[in-house]
């Protein structure tokens, strides 16, 4: 969340997200260097950024059953 005045808005960034060896890596503007890592341990996502700092979070809220499994979308045709 970032705060302008009396406002608060959400972030938004530019990176692509290239999954490598079960590492999550976001890259700047889709092409530039790793600037984040996602990973887990254990029962916690870990991010580790370009600038040293790590966060380590725990989840905080399930999907519902319905939908953890999505549902197929748009048309099915069956070729044999």
């Amino acid at each position: 969340m970032v705060v302008a005045g009396d406002k608060e808005y959400c972030m938004h960034t530019s990176a692509s997200m290239i999954w490598n060896n079960g590492v999550l890596n976001f890259h700047a503007f889709g092409w530039g260097p790793v600037v984040v890592n996602r990973d887990r341990e254990g029962t916690q996502l870990v991010w580790e950024c370009a600038d040293g700092s790590t966060t380590h979070m725990e989840r905080i809220c399930t999907l519902p059953p319905e939908h953890k499994v999505p549902t197929p979308r748009g048309k099915r045709d069956r070729s044999f």
